[in-house]
């Protein structure tokens, strides 16, 4: 990821992944919160590897990500 270019790995705390978050968040890209959920499983699996390969010590905490939720509309007998 482009974002976490200048950072070392040891580095990526919740500050910077926030950062991230709300990067992601403004124009042009404004992503959904489901994208952004899936981009921070992403970080996490990498930083769960770092961690795994003793690079860094544990996982920074993560950014809460809320969602409201859009049921899709059903069809009805006509539809």
């Amino acid at each position: 990821l482009p974002f976490f270019g200048k950072y070392e790995v040891a580095q990526i705390d919740y500050e910077i992944i926030n950062s991230y978050v709300n990067q992601l968040g403004q124009p042009p890209r404004s992503l959904s919160p489901s994208s952004i959920k899936v981009h921070l499983s992403h970080i996490k699996v990498i930083l769960k590897y770092a961690a795994q390969r003793r690079v860094i010590v544990g996982l920074p905490q993560f950014t809460k990500v809320t969602m409201i939720d859009k049921p899709r509309a059903w069809f009805n007998s006509i539809e």
